[in-house]
């Protein structure tokens, strides 16, 4: 019998929030956004589902506008793995949330944590 290895060092939590993401390589005036929703959360991750798909390892710019929390985060993260979920659904995405250094990011950490 296949185990499957768990890799998550956070705890996962459910809720369904919106997002914009956008490539960070292009240059700002040139990246395009697509809105996402955003499935779960932890403090270093999310897990989103939209019709545009990135590859693995592709840097992420994402505006989580996470209206439970009262609050909207400005973070940068990097595609970890992506599913198909068929020609209509479109993927799901997880995402590895960066250590930027800045306020979102420990403002994310205290509310996720």
């Amino acid at each position: 019998m296949n185990k499957i290895e768990e890799r998550r060092r956070y705890k996962r939590m459910s809720l369904e929030e919106r997002a914009i993401v956008r490539s960070y390589a292009e240059e700002e005036s040139d990246r395009t956004g697509f809105h996402c929703k955003i499935i779960d959360v932890s403090v270093g991750g999310m897990q989103i589902r939209l019709k545009h798909s990135y590859p693995v390892g592709e840097k992420l710019d994402i505006m989580a506008y996470m209206e439970g929390y009262g609050n909207s985060f400005h973070l940068i993260g990097e595609v970890k793995w992506l599913k198909s979920l068929g020609k209509t659904d479109g993927y799901a995405i997880g995402i590895e949330i960066q250590d930027t250094r800045d306020q979102a990011i420990t403002d994310w950490r205290r509310v996720f944590n």
